[in-house]
C-alpha cells in the first residue's frame, strides 16, 4: 500500500504532465478526428461551438432561457447545430473526401488565418486547418474536410465547424 505522500506525488506529476486535447489547434483536430473515426457524436460535440455561442458570449447573454429568447439563440444556434450534425454524419459516411476508418491522424497540413465576423461582437481570430493523415502506410495532406478553429477560454480551442478550404 502506498503512502499519502506517494499518491500526492503521483497526482501532481500526472497533473503537470496533462496534455489537454484542446490545448492547440493540432490537438483539437486530432481529438475530433478520433471522435469522427469512432462515430461518436457526443465526443465530437464537446469540442464544437457555434457562431451563435460567440454572439451570445459577446453580448453578455447569460442563462439558457435568456439565450433562447432571441434570434441568435432561438433560431441561429439550432440551425448551426443541425449543420454541424450534418457535417459530422457526412464525415463518418466518408463523403467529405476522407474515409476516417482507414486513416490515422498525423497532424496539421495547413493552418491559414480565417477571421470570423460577428454581428454583435468583435471579430474572432479563426484559422482554417487541414490534416495530414496516414493511409495504408503513406502520409498525405487532406484538403477536405477542413476545420474552422478558434481560440476559446483558458487557452483552449474549439471548432466552429467543417469548411471547404481554398482562397477566401
Amino acid at each position: 500500500m502506498r503512502s499519502a505522500a506517494a499518491w500526492l506525488t503521483l497526482l501532481v506529476a500526472g497533473l503537470l504532465g496533462c496534455n489537454p486535447t484542446d490545448a492547440s489547434p493540432e490537438k483539437l483536430v486530432g481529438a475530433t478526428f478520433k471522435a469522427i473515426q469512432a462515430k461518436d457524436y457526443e465526443a465530437y460535440r464537446k469540442y464544437m461551438l457555434t457562431r451563435a455561442d460567440l454572439e451570445m458570449a459577446a453580448s453578455g447573454q447569460q442563462g439558457v432561457f435568456k439565450q433562447k429568447q432571441g434570434y441568435v439563440g432561438g433560431v441561429l444556434k439550432p440551425e448551426e447545430l443541425k449543420q454541424q450534425r450534418g457535417d459530422f454524419d457526412a464525415a463518418t459516411a466518408g463523403t467529405l473526401g476522407l474515409d476516417f476508418t482507414r486513416a490515422q491522424y498525423v497532424g496539421l497540413a495547413s493552418n491559414q488565418p480565417a477571421p470570423v465576423d460577428l454581428i454583435l461582437g468583435p471579430q474572432v481570430d479563426g484559422r482554417v486547418v487541414t490534416m495530414k493523415v496516414r493511409v495504408e502506410g503513406k502520409e498525405q495532406d487532406v484538403p477536405s474536410p477542413a476545420f474552422l478553429v478558434i481560440p476559446w477560454h483558458n487557452n483552449r480551442y474549439r471548432l466552429l465547424g467543417m469548411v471547404q478550404p481554398g482562397p477566401r
